[in-house]
């Protein structure tokens, strides 16, 4: 089994962006078959931030690049 932080790394999940939707980083990772858990762990591994927008509007990754 692959580490989780090439959960992100290995997926088009979040490659070459510094910020997206929570949401639209777990739907790209589930077409490449990758579990929302694993992408999960591989974000807090990685040391992702996470950022609500708003009542209702779900929330942000960003990482410093």
């Amino acid at each position: 089994m692959a580490p989780p932080q090439a959960a992100l790394t290995g997926s088009r999940a979040f490659s070459a962006v510094a910020r997206d939707k929570a949401a639209g980083v777990i739907k790209a990772a589930r077409v490449d078959g990758i579990a929302e858990a694993t992408v999960k762990r591989a974000r807090k591994r990685a040391g992702i931030a996470t950022v609500r927008q708003g009542f209702g509007q779900g929330s942000v990754w960003s990482i410093d690049v």
